[in-house]
């Protein structure tokens, strides 16, 4: 695969390997990884995601908005085990956002209401392009996308340290600042702990999509969904 930019970052933090993805191999295996972490524990994937119902159109059109596309633009870290014969252990999928590139708008109506929901939600509680609108002086936002960590090596710090390394990742890529989605109390937790401004939050139960209120009495395991901010 091509990559935007062409960032090296290799650090060893309690033996395992925290670098930028360089192989095909590596993008396999975050793929794996993402299928096993973002398509079973986010919380609106959780409630909400049947199979069945995408089209696989719509499946391509998820998988390049939340992997691929961010993959190709060379700012994602991840984790590897050399003692697991460098397998892929943890990911942070990110991408640049920068001033001036078109927003262009996606028809997502023929989508499945999983689909929609998730997008509806991400733009209730803001967007990159809106922390460019809001800080005139920034040039390029580190969108972070999406976490994944293998079940087995969860309670390690590893999710911590991914966000750490990848807002160094960010200062290299030229950003300015940077940006994420919290769906889950936890990693909230963890983006406030270093630093990151809460922009605006929604209550689940008082979100709503086609009239309805499609979120009440669901288990999300946090009561909000909220966007968080950095300066560089």
């Amino acid at each position: 695969m091509q990559f935007k930019h062409n960032l090296q970052f290799r650090e060893n933090i309690n033996g395992l390997v925290y670098k930028s993805i360089e192989t095909e191999l590596e993008i396999s295996q975050c793929y794996q990884l993402y299928q096993k972490s973002f398509l079973k524990d986010e919380p609106i994937t959780r409630n909400f995601r049947d199979k069945k119902a995408q089209t696989l159109q719509e499946i391509k059109f998820f998988d390049t908005e939340l992997f691929y596309g961010p993959i190709s633009d060379g700012v994602c870290l991840i984790v590897v085990d050399p003692e697991a014969g460098n397998r892929v252990v943890g990911m942070r999928i990110s991408a640049t956002v920068d001033r001036g590139e078109p927003e262009e708008p996606t028809d997502l109506t023929s989508f499945s209401q999983y689909t929609q929901l998730v997008f509806h939600c991400f733009d209730l509680v803001g967007s990159p392009q809106e922390m460019l609108d809001t800080h005139p002086d920034i040039k390029r936002i580190y969108y972070m996308v999406m976490m994944g960590v293998e079940e087995e090596y969860r309670g390690r710090g590893i999710a911590g340290n991914l966000i750490t390394k990848s807002l160094e990742i960010a200062r290299l890529a030229g950003c300015g600042g940077a940006y994420v989605t919290a769906t889950s109390g936890l990693t909230r937790k963890i983006f406030e702990k270093r630093g990151m401004k809460e922009i605006r939050s929604q209550e689940w139960d008082k979100i709503e999509f086609n009239g309805k209120l499609l979120c009440l009495g669901k288990d999300f395991g946090s009561d909000k969904i909220s966007s968080h901010f950095i300066l560089l």
